[in-house]
């Protein structure tokens, strides 16, 4: 029943990660700026890194290992982008940062939620001390796209929490059903 959350959520994001990475390859295209282009890289690195997490899932039917990998290109995909889009407190990315732990509780149980969590702080913390000792990161986005991505962002933080929660609770029912029908 988990893996049936780990499959939605790692297609959601690698889609979402497939229009971040289309438009920025289309942005270096335009600007030919270097930080554009590490911008499509690591929007395709992540998708490579959804995909790849499938296709290990598929392969192996492991849903820990995979929920696992899963959060490691999650976190990567978060906290990075943040680091070239203006920084945490500037980034459209940071919402984002909820995905991981609470999507390794949903999979994984609460002490791997936990433990994501305790990791996703801990990037978070990182770059606000960065920040706030003055660190200054590139905004690699024009102004003219920062209502795009942020709009994307939490259409697919809304989207991956929505799915999460309905797939919980469909499963959730089915367990008080099949409950229900043993002890009758």
């Amino acid at each position: 029943q988990r893996a049936v959350i780990l499959v939605g959520v790692l297609a959601i994001s690698a889609l979402s990660g497939l229009s971040m990475a289309t438009s920025l390859t289309i942005l270096y295209c335009f600007s030919s700026e270097p930080l554009h282009l590490k911008a499509a890289l690591i929007a395709w690195l992540t998708v490579v890194g959804y995909l790849g997490t499938l296709w290990y899932f598929q392969r192996r039917q492991a849903v820990l290992p995979a929920a696992n990998l899963y959060a490691l290109a999650a976190t990567f995909s978060t906290i990075v982008p943040c680091m070239i889009t203006g920084g945490i407190s500037a980034s459209p990315y940071l919402t984002l940062v909820l995905i991981v732990p609470i999507f390794m509780a949903l999979i994984a149980g609460r002490a791997y939620g936990f433990s994501w969590a305790v990791v996703t702080i801990f990037c978070v913390g990182l770059l606000l001390i960065a920040e706030s000792s003055g660190t200054q990161f590139p905004q690699v986005l024009p102004d003219t796209w920062q209502a795009y991505f942020k709009f994307v962002t939490w259409l697919t933080t809304l989207g991956l929490l929505v799915l999460g929660i309905l797939v919980y609770e469909k499963n959730f029912e089915e367990l008080n059903e099949r409950i229900a029908v043993e002890r009758s």
